[in-house]
């Protein structure tokens, strides 16, 4: 157990945290799929009654609310944020530099020389950053 959590559940936050940056987009292309879905034409004309709603935008607003996925990504999204925003500018800055730059170039060496703290403080904040994500998404007690 790290920091509280099981290995695999620190795997999972920390596969969060570096695709972060890339959440908007995500959920912009998720949503975009639901309001645009792909049709194939039906050679079928006349036929039955279908069973979906047949206002194009109430189908499209129950859709945007109930579908899981863009659920999911949102509420990952919003958890990370949240954690951002309830830490303090180290530990932000740890995170950003570890996780959110793309490629990553800084070592936790660089990283606590940064932010004049030494390494081993530099991974309890992260750890403890973790953590407050995990809780957030209800992974842990």
């Amino acid at each position: 157990m790290r920091a509280g959590i099981d290995k695999n559940e620190f795997k999972y936050v920390e596969g969060l945290l570096a695709n972060h940056t890339r959440y908007p987009k995500w959920i912009y292309e998720r949503e975009q799929e639901i309001i645009y879905p792909y049709r194939e034409t039906d050679g079928n004309i006349g036929g039955g009654s279908s069973g979906i709603i047949s206002n194009e935008t109430e189908r499209i607003a129950s859709m945007l609310v109930h579908d899981k996925r863009l659920n999911e990504l949102k509420r990952q999204f919003e958890a990370v944020s949240w954690a951002m925003g309830d830490s303090s500018d180290a530990t932000r800055e740890i995170i950003r530099q570890y996780y959110m730059t793309c490629p990553r170039v800084e070592t936790w060496r660089s990283i606590s020389e940064a932010v004049s703290y030494s390494q081993r403080h530099c991974k309890r904040l992260r750890d403890n950053f973790v953590v407050k994500v995990a809780r957030e998404l209800g992974m842990t007690k």
